[in-house]
């Protein structure tokens, strides 16, 4: 795509200028690629004040898809740029976490009781149900 083209997209989806600038200058010069959609839809979802922090925190965090909506709950609570960022890399590393259980956990689980033998119905006559 042309640049021009890049950038009329990213202000439809993306109306503050300031977050728009800051996305556009680290997609051509700082990372080579476009940043994902769902980050984009993200920042768009922001407030419009609250976008240009939001772009910062996925420029200088490098944040990944699985880390944005951590950084703007952060963004939105009032947290600083280093916080948000901070916050969302922990947040992506404590799903990674909780996905994978632990062999421990296996082991520790309690044991399950069987279930008592259960009583078998007399078998009735066909004709005696209507």
């Amino acid at each position: 795509m042309k640049v021009e083209d890049v950038q009329r997209i990213l202000a439809k989806a993306i109306p503050n200028c300031e977050a728009r600038k800051i996305i556009s200058e680290y997609e051509m010069y700082g990372y080579g690629k476009p940043i994902p959609g769902k980050i984009l839809e993200t920042i768009a979802a922001a407030p419009l004040e609250k976008q240009p922090i939001l772009a910062k925190a996925v420029v200088e965090g490098r944040l990944k898809p699985g880390e944005i909506e951590a950084s703007k709950e952060a963004i939105l609570q009032g947290a600083s740029l280093e916080e948000a960022i901070k916050i969302a890399k922990s947040a992506a590393k404590l799903k990674k976490k909780s996905e994978v259980s632990p062999p421990e956990a296996v082991s520790k689980a309690v044991p399950v009781t069987p279930l008592p033998p259960t009583i078998a119905l007399p078998e009735v006559p066909s004709g005696v149900l209507h």
